[in-house]
């Protein structure tokens, strides 16, 4: 009816907003500031909804009618502001996990029994998208870093199987070569055959557990943290002219990660215990600490095995006097000696 009275949309809008808030006509320059110029009506604004019913408005038809006739009041809820992301209505939900929970737990729980059946519900479609910010999308870009995006539901299929047969035959076979080795350097008396059987043992088993990995979990294919742990292996491997040498760094890591996690159970055992510290959590601040920590672990590594190489090749320390080819062990020992003075200083002061 409001289009054969000659009404648009816009026209009764801004009759309706006229007679609760005031229309808005232009604005008026008063001492160089620019004031808005509403309209009212001339009984004053309205108080209430039904109120509006029986306004008479006048149409560029020529009748005048009432409001009702032209629109169809209804009673709703609605947010007074919209938010909005990259251009799509968007709805904000604060939540603080309470005191002695983990982030990682609050996660879970929010995606198992709120996002996970509102989906399943189909109460959230394709159109919709939920998103994690603040400390949660921190938290989970870090772990999406170290092992990949994913839920582990994805498989290979029949390659996951041959992977799996793979990753089994390649440590057998490191088992193999290493029994070997120790054969030969019992009946031999060298050690260079033990040490070769235990490399290729370690070489073997790293590389059939990896295949493992990759073959329960699909997405660690994708995961920057194996990607990064590759070439730097490869990288020392160029420095050290060895296959073996840089598992030996490597495997540094782990060490440091367990006393890491040792400490972190105490720091939180004993924030936990105290009522007034907040208690401590595997946060984006602690996954931090463990990357320096890491860092520092591993620069002690290298600094003790590039000294017990040299020492192993009879090459002395700047200003010294020449010294002959030692043993690995008295190597071991001598670069230990000799480096602990500077592992120290760059560990208190990192």
């Amino acid at each position: 009816e409001a289009r054969e009275l000659g009404m648009r949309p816009l026209d009764v809008g801004v009759a309706v907003r006229g007679l609760f808030d005031g229309a808005f006509v232009d604005d008026y320059i008063l001492n160089g500031e620019a004031v808005d110029m509403v309209v009212l009506p001339s009984g004053g604004q309205l108080d209430y909804l039904e109120q509006m019913a029986t306004i008479p408005v006048a149409t560029p038809a020529g009748p005048v009618v009432p409001l009702d006739t032209l629109v169809e009041a209804r009673g709703g809820l609605a947010p007074q502001s919209i938010m909005r992301i990259q251009e799509l209505a968007a709805v904000r939900l604060l939540i603080t996990p309470p005191p002695g929970r983990a982030v990682q737990d609050v996660m879970e729980q929010i995606e198992n029994q709120f996002i996970g059946p509102a989906r399943d519900a189909g109460l959230i479609d394709r159109t919709m998208r939920v998103r994690l910010e603040g400390t949660a999308a921190k938290l989970d870009e870090v772990q999406t870093a170290l092992f990949g995006k994913g839920d582990g539901s994805a498989s290979f299929g029949a390659a996951s199987s041959a992977a799996h047969y793979i990753a089994y035959g390649l440590i057998a076979i490191g088992f193999l070569v290493a029994g070997y080795g120790f054969v030969r350097a019992i009946g031999s008396g060298k050690a260079a055959f033990g040490y070769g059987g235990f490399g290729a043992l370690v070489i073997l088993g790293v590389i059939g557990f990896l295949i493992f990995g990759v073959a329960e979990m699909p997405q660690l294919m994708m995961a920057k943290f194996i990607w990064s742990l590759v070439v730097v292996y490869l990288l020392m491997c160029a420095l050290f002219e060895s296959f073996v040498y840089p598992f030996v760094i490597m495997f540094s890591v782990p060490l440091a990660v367990v006393g890491g996690f040792a400490g972190l159970a105490w720091v939180h055992a004993s924030t936990k215990a105290n009522p007034v510290m907040p208690v401590q959590q595997l946060d984006v601040l602690t996954m931090l600490g463990f990357v320096i920590l890491v860092g520092v672990v591993v620069n002690n590594a290298i600094l003790l095995v590039h000294q017990a190489l040299n020492f192993m090749k009879g090459v002395a320390e700047e200003g010294e006097a020449p010294i002959d080819p030692m043993s690995p062990a008295e190597a071991i020992a001598e670069s230990v000696r000799t480096r602990v003075r500077p592992i120290f200083m760059s560990t208190m002061t990192s």
